[in-house]
């Protein structure tokens, strides 16, 4: 490994790929030999970052597969190799002229890795000289590490989870966080002590610094963070208002979570209402993460318990990105999303409620409407699956977007949904039913599926609608280029 940076026998343009190869073996043989390996660590000092980036993902890997060893020889042999200042200048890259991409940032990512993996793994030997040992490597990392610098490669995709999950201050926090949730979670001795001492102090410091990341992950897995400390938790994120320099970031991690707890929706109140009207979001995927909290909070009730009238504000401000994520979410509820004690009634009331509301706003005409306006009406036709019952309100919802659903595939959910009425209701409203298929099939000429439309007008003839039959035949005689709905007909006439 030594003498290898010094082999001229392939090309230039191949040397980082044989490195890489050459990696690959040496954490191949690590897994295979961790014996070999952990007792002499310290020969691998001032060795080229590369080698020491599958050293530690092999041992990475070894403690994913339950492999006991002593990894407390590893976290000494981290700190020995980062205490050299040549590892923070980048003079262990293979050729110092070339611009390879590993230098002493892939090393220390792979080294919070590491941790993050070690202390996850509640099956691995853990004590305090662990935990000693990584907050000695963390500390001494803290004031080496340049957490304002901006990794312009990851950023650039303005994907900010993203970014925290794979940036060198967003591993380093991520780590912080998992070592805190260790010692509370196996009860650590003095382990308040040390998360005020050790863990807490460190973010707060990040926090004040302006450390990006430390505003992602703190909203992001702010249960997490709350289960180590609730009250300084609520306390910093009150502290963190619209105003504050940093808020977008923690707003952008909270709204990453896709898990929603009551308590912090409810603190979050004032927050949600300034994200919906806030234009200066850098992750790319704001509006969805935004329109998947409000309406998980309003299909599981928060908004009544709250006051928080999100819904209704996102309907107000009608961002089509927004609102067409709240629909495609309610597309097919079922139990297992819902939070305790809401039942799968109580998910379909507010559904319906969402869809009349909808209807309503777009059907009052007080703005113009365009393409992706009439886009949303043919999706909430998705909203028709969490129904097998009709009233008067599902009939008028559907009934007012048929015209812009034609030549639609969405039109199967009506043929499915009609389908599901003449099976589930029985003699149950039917006249409503026998309207609806009358107006779906007069204004759409669906045919497909076919043996489901073959149903629906049978039920028609069923009820003797044979007016109706006729008018729907001249529909598709007219509108449809080709379909088996006209014998079919005819064939249902004639046999009466």
């Amino acid at each position: 490994m030594k003498g290898f940076r010094e082999t001229e026998v392939i090309s230039d343009d191949f040397k980082e790929i044989s490195y890489r190869g050459f990696g690959t073996e040496i954490k191949n043989a690590l897994i295979s030999y961790p014996d070999y390996f952990i007792n002499d660590l310290k020969e691998f000092n001032e060795l080229q970052y590369e080698f020491i980036y599958y050293l530690l993902d092999g041992f990475s890997e070894l403690v994913k597969q339950n492999v006991e060893l002593d990894y407390r020889k590893v976290i000494e042999f981290l700190i020995l190799y980062t205490a050299e200042e040549d590892f923070w200048k980048d003079k262990f890259r293979f050729e110092e002229e070339k611009n390879y991409l590993m230098t002493h940032i892939g090393v220390l990512k792979k080294g919070f890795d590491f941790i993050i993996d070690l202390v996850s793994n509640d099956k691995i030997n853990f004590t305090k000289a662990h935990c000693d040992l990584i907050i000695n490597f963390m500390s001494a990392c803290l004031g080496k590490i340049n957490f304002a610098l901006i990794e312009d490669h990851l950023f650039s995709n303005n994907d900010i989870s993203f970014y925290s999950l794979n940036s060198l201050g967003g591993k380093y926090v991520t780590a912080l966080l998992e070592l805190a949730l260790k010692i509370k979670r196996v009860d650590l001795p003095n382990y308040e002590l040390i998360w005020e001492k050790n863990i807490k102090s460190t973010l707060e410091h990040l926090m004040n610094n302006f450390c990006i990341d430390s505003y992602i992950i703190f909203g992001e897995y702010i249960a997490n963070f709350s289960y180590v400390d609730e009250k300084w938790t609520k306390e910093k994120l009150k502290s963190i208002n619209p105003d504050h320099e940093m808020w977008q970031y923690l707003m952008t991690g909270y709204l990453s979570s896709r898990v929603i707890y009551f308590d912090f929706y409810q603190l979050m109140g004032e927050n949600y209402c300034v994200a919906l009207e806030y234009k200066n979001f850098i992750d790319k995927n704001i509006k969805e993460k935004l329109g998947h909290h409000i309406i998980i909070g309003y299909i599981n009730g928060f908004e009544e318990k709250t006051g928080n009238l999100l819904m209704q504000k996102s309907l107000e401000i009608w961002d089509v990105e927004i609102i067409e994520t709240m629909i495609r979410y309610c597309s097919n509820i079922r139990v297992e999303q819902l939070a305790k004690g809401v039942s799968k009634s109580d998910a379909e009331n507010r559904i319906l409620e969402f869809w009349n509301k909808l209807i309503d706003k777009y059907s009052k005409g007080n703005f113009k409407a365009g393409k992706e306006d009439n886009k949303l009406i043919q999706e909430a036709i998705h909203l028709i699956n969490n129904f097998s019952i009709i009233d008067e309100s599902i009939f008028k919802n559907l009934t007012f977007s048929f015209k812009y659903l034609f030549n639609s595939y969405k039109s199967r959910y009506v043929v499915d949904y009609c389908d599901r009425l003449i099976n589930n209701n029985h003699n149950q409203h039917k006249e409503l039913i026998i309207s609806l298929i009358f107006e779906f099939l007069n204004q759409l000429v669906p045919s497909y599926p076919k043996e489901k439309i073959k149903n629906l007008l049978n039920y028609l003839k069923e009820n003797r609608e044979f007016q109706k039959l006729e008018v729907i035949q001249y529909a598709y005689l007219t509108k449809a280029k080709k379909s088996f709905v006209v014998d079919y007909i005819s064939d249902i006439l004639k046999s009466v």
